[in-house]
């Protein structure tokens, strides 16, 4: 038996577009909708997506828009929310009080505040991984 080890797909954006013609294709046919194909929107969302379940979770997206497209073109309507929309970090603000506020503080505050959001956002992504952006 060979093994051939390939890095993930995030790290070969290059081959998205030839593995989307790929899926189309196959899921096409097997869907009885030839000639299927991706706006340039909706290839920038997948082009954009990290991909944490490399090429089997783009197939699955691709097999997905094939079944629910009603027409060749196949729009951003038809990408999955958990691809192109991704959990976006926000640094936590807080305000200063007229009397103000030791340095102290002021840095345990943000520290804490920072300490929740990147748990906010880290329980999110447990939730829904492909969801996730630092």
């Amino acid at each position: 038996m060979i093994t051939v080890q390939l890095p993930p797909l995030r790290d070969r954006k290059e081959d998205i577009p030839l593995l989307v013609q790929h899926f189309l294709t196959k899921y096409g046919e097997e869907n009885e909708k030839r000639g299927l194909d991706l706006t340039p929107a909706a290839l920038d969302l997948l082009m954009d997506h990290d991909w944490p379940g490399n090429v089997r979770e783009l197939e699955n997206v691709i097999e997905r828009a094939v079944v629910l497209s009603t027409g060749p073109a196949i729009g951003e309507d038809l990408v999955p929310d958990q691809v192109s929309k991704r959990q976006i970090f926000k640094m936590p603000q807080f305000a200063l009080p007229a009397e103000g506020i030791s340095f102290n503080d002021v840095t345990a505050d943000f520290e804490r505040r920072l300490i929740e959001s990147t748990l906010e956002v880290a329980a999110a992504c447990r939730s829904a991984p492909p969801n996730c952006s630092t």
